[in-house]
């Protein structure tokens, strides 16, 4: 027998006014399981996802669904957490990652989706050629070579574009699909997200 536990806080705060829209986002989410558990083995808690994110997009309205922008987003975790081999991956806000950049965001917003009144679609593609990625550790003991350091590097810093597709589809009043892909260039860094009422996925590269 397992148990699996998943929990997800988000926060978003939008402001719109005239030719200026700003979207803030706060997110949390931890994913817990346990081993199988047999006569006698004792019950191990293990640590499947620890994401904390925070977003931020400044938009000036250029054109029908298109905006010039300035945006940036900040992704760490919370807990300790180790792979199995003992080796330790993170540490609380070990490593950090910023990344920004300036460019254009296509904003689409269609509520009552195909005549359904409790259905809403929104896309966004934010489209950034010039941009900025900045990775930092305090921790010296973390596998480094996860996040592109070298043993006796600290801190990243690389220039770059970026580009960030969002999907949030509401079928109905309680049940909603969540996406998120961003990858960032020349590095090859990229990172996707599904959210579902029932279950989060989320897959990251560096290369």
């Amino acid at each position: 027998n397992s148990l699996n536990v998943n929990a997800r806080l988000y926060y978003k705060a939008t402001y719109e006014k005239n030719i200026v829209k700003w979207v803030n986002e706060l997110e949390y989410r931890i994913g817990l399981f346990t081993n199988d558990i047999g006569t006698d083995e004792k019950l191990q808690l293990k640590i499947g996802e620890d994401i904390f994110r925070a977003y931020t997009n400044l938009g000036v309205k250029a054109f029908d669904h298109w905006y010039y922008t300035v945006s940036a987003q900040l992704r760490s975790q919370a807990l300790k957490n180790v792979d199995a081999n003992g080796t330790v991956i993170t540490r609380p806000f070990a490593p950090i990652s910023i990344d920004g950049g300036l460019g254009m965001k296509y904003d689409l917003d269609l509520k009552k989706f195909r005549g359904n009144p409790f259905a809403r679609f929104r896309f966004s593609a934010n489209i950034a050629p010039v941009g900025m990625d900045f990775v930092y550790t305090y921790s010296d003991d973390i596998d480094k070579g996860r996040i592109g350091l070298q043993p006796d590097q600290k801190y990243r810093f690389r220039y770059g574009s970026s580009v960030r597709l969002d999907l949030n589809w509401d079928f109905s009043s309680s049940l909603n699909l969540t996406s998120r892909l961003s990858t960032t260039l020349p590095t090859s860094t990229w990172k996707w997200s599904l959210t579902t009422p029932l279950a989060t996925h989320s897959i990251s590269s560096l290369a």
